[in-house]
């Protein structure tokens, strides 16, 4: 999130582990209480992006009117800042889903950004019956995933006292997994967040479930699975080199 006040951190950790993957979390909104973030456009070219105090807004209502025109200008200039500090992306996904699940225009200037920046956008065809935009707008050179496991947040919240049901949840997410190409959502946090301090409402959450989330993928302690399942652990890279058309 390139926003945020701790990119500097993550870009030098990029530029260290140039083989990593690393993602693009475009973001237009700044949605935690006090630990809040502001545009790296000027202000004055993205004004419908902004709240009273110039931070990027907390959350979007129907009343909220954002303007594509400045969610481009912002976005690329959040690309633009990456690349000049070292980032070379391998994709670009989008923070709460906002430029996927609001509307076909926000959608459009995430797949304009991703073609000219020769990166694939997060999307998936699960989505495609919800927002049936998404399939309408994607033209054969955009990369499609067939689906996405992310926590649910119900299960979220239970692991701030409970953190080995993010265990039981992933355990049962695999066993269940489909057929085809799906995105395993895990933050990525080990240490206890910086900005903790500056959130009593995260302050526990973060430092007992991050180990347990790293721990479960790090010492791949999975379920057992059938042969026939054949899963094989891909990256982004591996996806945007091999993977060009919609039927992927």
């Amino acid at each position: 999130m390139v926003p945020c006040p701790w990119f500097p951190e993550i870009a030098d950790y990029a530029k260290s582990h140039p083989d990593f993957d690393f993602g693009l979390h475009l973001t237009l909104t700044s949605e935690r209480v006090y630990y809040r973030w502001g545009p790296v456009a000027p202000a004055g070219k993205v004004p419908s992006l902004l709240d009273n105090n110039g931070y990027l807004h907390h959350d979007w209502t129907r009343e909220t009117h954002i303007d594509p025109a400045e969610a481009e200008i912002e976005l690329r200039a959040q690309i633009d800042r990456a690349y000049a500090m070292g980032v070379r992306p391998t994709h670009l996904d989008s923070h709460q889903y906002r430029l996927d699940n609001t509307n076909k225009d926000l959608f459009e200037v995430a797949l304009r950004l991703a073609h000219q920046y020769k990166l694939p956008f997060f999307v998936t065809r699960d989505w495609f019956a919800d927002f049936p935009y998404l399939e309408k707008t994607l033209g054969p050179i955009d990369v499609v995933i067939d689906h996405t496991i992310t926590i649910e947040p119900d299960v979220f919240a239970a692991a701030t006292t409970a953190p080995e049901k993010w265990a039981a949840f992933y355990h049962k997410a695999i066993r269940n997994m489909q057929p085809g190409v799906t995105e395993l959502g895990h933050p990525p946090r080990l240490r206890r967040p910086r900005n903790a301090r500056r959130h009593p409402r995260t302050r526990h959450l973060g430092r007992r479930l991050a180990p347990t989330r790293l721990r479960l993928l790090h010492q791949c302690r999975l379920p057992p699975t059938p042969p026939r399942q054949h899963i094989q652990l891909i990256t982004w890279r591996q996806i945007a080199t091999g993977c060009h058309t919609i039927d992927c």
